[in-house]
């Protein structure tokens, strides 16, 4: 399941960057530790799935710097991925203004 509180909003402090922060609901139905942070995004017509994402469930906070650069608006969908299983959880959706 996707974790309670999921905030996605701009990186004030990072051009062009995001930051993502949740609670830890590891054990809470399938949900563990080890399930990776993955996130789509979109902004001007491009559509990406970022790669190399090493965050974890456990982490609860991740900063991403988009592709795009700053001065954007970008459609953020977050979700957890299940290393161990090949699952996936619902997604979240927020509209962020990126700096």
């Amino acid at each position: 399941p996707l974790p309670n509180n999921l905030v996605i909003q701009d990186d004030a402090a990072t051009e062009g960057g995001i930051t993502v922060t949740w609670e830890d609901n590891s054990g809470v139905g399938t949900a563990l530790a080890t399930d990776k942070l993955g996130l789509l995004v979109m902004s001007e017509g491009e559509v990406r799935v970022l790669q190399g994402v090493n965050i974890t469930r456990d982490a609860e906070a991740a900063n991403i710097l988009l592709p795009f650069g700053a001065g954007i608006v970008a459609q953020v969908y977050v979700f957890f991925q299940s290393v161990e299983h090949g699952t996936y959880s619902i997604d979240k959706h927020t509209t962020v203004n990126v700096s």
